[in-house]
């Protein structure tokens, strides 16, 4: 990798960290989820069938604090392949899609995790696939990573957004979690 790569990952690198990072210190109250749906308008995340420890959705997530800010994760074309997104204005600024927005805060993945204060944001870059992880710790409450995936080969960046509500889950499709 010569040193131009090097540095356009670690500019990337330092934008998406301090654009997450704004979540620190504030409470979740609200989760969208910009997803499809099917024939008969069920929310293509509710029916994953890779997993019960994850959520796959077709655009992105927004994460909602106490002050009404909000951070969007979502898939983004850079470097030729697939990556994690992260934008201080939500998902529907950066895509302008015309996909449903779904409130998730009841799922028993969420429910958990709303109204807790985050405590840090990690964002993981991994050098050698170009692969993005991004784990949402909170206080009294398990972490969650988001991350730009394939759906069906985990391992593969991709075209989906990929939440992953549990360690063992996270561990399995190759995210760093000790980073």
């Amino acid at each position: 990798m010569n040193k131009k790569t090097k540095n356009n990952i670690k500019r990337r690198y330092d934008t998406l960290n301090e654009r997450a990072s704004t979540l620190i210190g504030k409470r979740l109250t609200e989760v969208a989820y910009h997803d499809g749906v099917d024939d008969l308008g069920i929310a293509f995340y509710t029916i994953d069938p890779f997993s019960p420890h994850r959520h796959e959705l077709m655009q992105g997530v927004d994460l909602i604090v106490h002050d009404n800010s909000i951070v969007g994760f979502y898939w983004e074309w850079w470097r030729n392949d697939y990556e994690l997104g992260i934008n201080t204005s939500g998902v529907h600024s950066v895509l302008k899609s015309n996909l449903p927005v779904f409130d998730p805060s009841q799922d028993v993945h969420w429910n958990g995790r709303i109204g807790k204060t985050i405590t840090d944001v990690t964002i993981t870059l991994h050098q050698y696939n170009f692969l993005c992880d991004c784990r949402i710790s909170f206080d009294d409450a398990n972490p969650v990573w988001i991350c730009a995936r394939n759906a069906e080969e985990c391992t593969l960046n991709g075209d989906d957004i990929i939440l992953v509500f549990t360690e063992q889950e996270a561990k399995r499709i190759g995210i760093d979690v000790n980073a």
